[in-house]
């Protein structure tokens, strides 16, 4: 008879040590990943971004490349068990500020593609307008809930 593991209740996060610590492991494991991957491309991006001239599409792939490095150093720190217990309130704008920061990279990656593809459509009018348009509207609204989000945090839901 095998004894099996029982599966990380995702939903409601780790509930017990055993989730907790492998809660730990994945996050540690995926941000070597991605360290590692930053790592293994410098080069190409030396070569293709950093030598290039300094463009809006430049500037934003870099702020979207190194602040997600940066956030997601900081959410191991605090919600992985790394750092001591903190207090609600420095929590509080701790999460506030990654939550921030998730809504800037996203809109940054959103219009990094929107650009690529209107482009790629010939840089038609409708085109531009209609992505325009829509990327206001998306982004507004993450911004309005995250705003909405962060207000209703308690200092001491962390």
């Amino acid at each position: 008879m095998s004894t099996t593991t029982p599966p990380l209740n995702v939903a409601y996060g780790p509930t017990n040590l055993q989730d907790m610590n492998h809660f730990r492991y994945l996050t540690v494991s995926v941000y070597v990943a991605l360290l590692l991957e930053h790592i293994a491309l410098l080069p190409l991006e030396v070569e293709y971004i950093w030598k290039t001239p300094r463009h809006f599409t430049r500037i934003c792939f870099l702020l979207y490349r190194y602040s997600t490095v940066f956030g997601l150093a900081v959410l191991m720190y605090l919600l992985a068990g790394l750092s001591s217990p903190l207090d609600g309130k420095f929590c509080k704008h701790a999460l506030a500020t990654l939550a921030a920061l998730s809504v800037l990279t996203m809109g940054i990656a959103d219009a990094l593609v929107m650009l690529r593809v209107a482009v790629l459509w010939g840089r038609q009018r409708f085109i531009l307008v209609m992505f325009l348009v829509s990327f206001l509207a998306t982004f507004t609204t993450a911004v309005v809930c995250i705003a909405i989000a962060t207000k209703r945090l308690s200092c001491s839901s962390c």
